[in-house]
């Protein structure tokens, strides 16, 4: 009936009313579920009188769950229809989309609102949607994340604006982790941390913190990378930050597992899993639910492990999510790997390969690589084995993941010494006690050690 009779001035006149009373209402939630959140006020001119008015946080987040799809439609209509209304949906929306995690979604609208202000003589609404785009697209496109946070950092330079360099080094230093890529990550990272010290920003320390401590776990310093953990915790505590905790509390765990506290890790990720509950993240429930897998996996126990796995890829895959698919099915080939399937965890590595490949995470693809070249190298092919090894090896090195390297050396002496080559065996044997020891994995090295030729094991470190 619109379409029948109401003439094109009419309708589009309706469009925008509807588009202004989303914007502003999206605006107002946020406002009180998310205070401490860098918005900028939308221009009068922008505002609806008629958009919704919230009482608390409680009815605001209630709000925003409930108009989910509706606020999404809208972003996506305004994308395609109406440039001005598209510059100002994903800033008005951000918060809910890091929480959402409508990875495809998100990128769609970042990229029409940047297109939109580049022409519109806005620096400051530019550059902080050009911040939160890296944020989505560190997901999902590293690289593309890490030129939208150097394009802000040079913009917020311009403004002589310290918190938005912040801003912008935090999210570089995110991308830069995303891709594997640990020295920069932690140069980034700690040009964040002096801006946020400076400014008395608390919650921006803390996200420094965290990602400080991931870069760190990543090159295997981890009594470094528990220390910023625990800090990021008690941070959180103290602001009553409960997403920042939910994430202190996963990575607590993940580091215990690694060390082989299997208990402790439990009890971490079950904390973690019950806050996210509360908070509604689905993101942080889908990476506690590959954490979880991966101890009940050490506790034995496959068959629930997998169910985990599964619950989490369906998740990251609902929501586009790269880097949390291709964690998911990297820890399904390991389970399939211990149950003896090589043939489902050759095929869940490949497949995670492939993934890690196309968002250019170099971290994840070395970790599938190294998945591959075990189960070549347990099914009887060590020349195969010994090929993906040395692809991981580089990779390794290239990324400065140094437990991922003396795996990768460990693999590369195996496979060698399977098809008779004692030397490049023993060359690639001594390098890996020598970097499994300065990591403190002493069980890794003596069982290198073991596995050399007689002629050169050494004893000591």
């Amino acid at each position: 009936m619109c379409t029948a009779e109401e003439p094109e001035s009419a309708r589009d006149e309706a469009l925008g009313r509807l588009l202004g009373h989303y914007l502003t209402s999206a605006h107002r939630a946020h406002r009180l579920t998310h205070p401490r959140r860098r918005a900028l006020e939308p221009e009068p001119e922008q505002l609806c009188l008629y958009a919704a008015e919230f009482e608390d946080s409680q009815e605001a987040a209630a709000w925003l769950e409930a108009e989910r799809a509706n606020l999404l439609a809208a972003a996506r209509t305004a994308a395609a229809e109406d440039l001005d209304q598209a510059a100002l949906f994903p800033h008005a929306l951000a918060p809910s989309l890091r929480i959402w995690g409508s990875w495809a979604v998100s990128n769609e609208l970042y990229g029409a609102a940047v297109e939109a202000l580049r022409s519109r003589g806005n620096p400051s609404l530019l550059a902080q949607t050009l911040v939160e785009a890296a944020d989505v697209l560190a997901q999902t496109g590293p690289g593309e994340a890490l030129s939208c946070a150097g394009e802000a950092l040079a913009l917020f330079q311009d403004l002589e604006d310290p918190a938005g360099c912040a801003d912008a080094s935090l999210q570089a230093s995110r991308a830069h982790l995303a891709a594997g890529h640990t020295g920069p990550t932690l140069r980034m990272a700690a040009r964040a941390l002096a801006l946020y010290r400076q400014l008395g920003d608390l919650h921006g320390e803390a996200d420094c913190l965290n990602i400080e401590g991931a870069a760190l776990y990543q090159e295997g310093r981890y009594d470094e990378a528990l220390g910023r953990a625990r800090l990021t915790l008690q941070i959180h505590e103290g602001t009553g930050d409960l997403l920042g905790q939910v994430r202190a509390l996963n990575n607590i765990g993940e580091i215990h597992h690694l060390r082989g506290h299997v208990e402790y890790a439990h009890d971490h990720f079950e904390r973690s899993r019950v806050l996210a509950q509360l908070h509604g993240g689905g993101q942080e429930l889908a990476i506690l639910d590959t954490n979880l897998g991966t101890v009940y996996q050490a506790m034995g126990d496959t068959p629930r492990a997998l169910a985990s796995f599964r619950r989490a890829l369906e998740s990251h895959r609902a929501r586009g999510d790269g880097l949390g698919e291709a964690n998911a099915l990297i820890s399904m080939g390991s389970a399939h790997t211990e149950s003896g399937d090589s043939g489902e965890a050759l095929l869940h590595f490949t497949l995670a390969e492939e993934v890690a490949r196309s968002i250019d995470s170099a971290y994840e693809r070395t970790r599938a690589l190294l998945g591959v070249a075990d189960v070549q190298h347990t099914s009887d092919r060590p020349d195969v084995a010994l090929e993906v090894y040395g692809q991981a090896l580089d990779l390794a090195e290239r990324t400065g993941s140094r437990p991922a390297a003396a795996r990768a050396l460990e693999g590369l002496a195996r496979a060698a010494l399977s098809l008779g080559r004692s030397g490049p065996a023993r060359e690639h044997g001594r390098r890996a006690e020598e970097m499994y020891r300065s990591l403190g994995s002493e069980a890794e090295a003596e069982s290198v050690r073991r596995m050399l030729p007689e002629g050169t094991k050494r004893t000591g470190a």
